[in-house]
């Protein structure tokens, strides 16, 4: 891509869903894999990412036969067999070389835990989300970015598919904590307010004090004289 100039002050968001789905094999799976397991990057808004992004790189475990992987095609994902839990670092690199790598780390989740959800009794999904957000991106990388087109079909969380349903609400998620942040807000100003109301009452006070003290001893001065 040509350099072209960056839009100043222009900043553009991108939502994105990144984590593993896993699913419990059965007993009659050779070797000592447990689960079989899919890393993904996708977008949140089920647009296809491959507009401005150049590929997606997802470093597993070193005992993984090539445990760097590289996928330069929509939908981002890796899907392999394994026993084990281990931190993933996933780098989404852009068409544009201007703008610098993006670094995610995930920990692959094959068990339930507070992250997780349940998709089946027998298959989860830890996912979370993000937005990648560009800083004055040049005015054809902007064009790139706004042009992304919604991907079509949906059959939620299973491997391959193009189109992604998030296990979670982010958007309302997001909302709530947005709520939750100004209520806080709220609170935390009125306390100040009180604050400030009390330190005004006692520095009066305190002028009070000191003016009585500045007169009782004009009082001693005189007795004393």
């Amino acid at each position: 891509m040509n350099k072209t100039p960056r839009l100043k002050g222009n900043v553009i968001s991108k939502p994105i869903i990144y984590g593993n789905t896993a699913a419990l094999l059965g007993k009659r799976v050779e070797g000592d894999a447990t689960h079989k397991w899919s890393l993904f990057v996708r977008s949140a808004e089920n647009e296809d990412m491959s507009n401005y992004v150049k590929k997606v790189t997802f470093r597993l475990h070193e005992s993984f036969d090539e445990p760097v992987r590289e996928c330069d095609k929509y939908p981002y994902e890796v899907t392999e067999n394994g026993w084990g839990e281990f931190e993933v670092v996933i780098t989404i690199h852009f068409l544009d070389p201007g703008e610098k790598p993006i670094t995610l780390y995930h920990v692959l989740a094959l068990f339930e835990n507070d992250d997780t959800v349940p998709l089946t009794k027998r298959s989860l999904v830890s996912e979370k989300y993000d937005e990648l957000v560009f800083n004055e991106p040049s005015e054809a990388f902007s064009r790139l970015l706004l042009s992304s087109a919604p991907v079509l079909t949906s059959r939620p969380h299973r491997g391959g598919d193009v189109h992604y349903t998030p296990a979670r609400n982010y958007p309302e998620i997001e909302k709530q904590q947005l709520e939750m942040l100004e209520d806080a807000r709220v609170i935390v100003k009125k306390e100040v307010t009180k604050l400030r109301q009390r330190y005004r009452k006692a520095d009066s006070t305190a002028k009070r004090l000191h003016m009585d003290i500045a007169a009782l001893e004009a009082q001693l001065k005189q007795y004393s004289a």
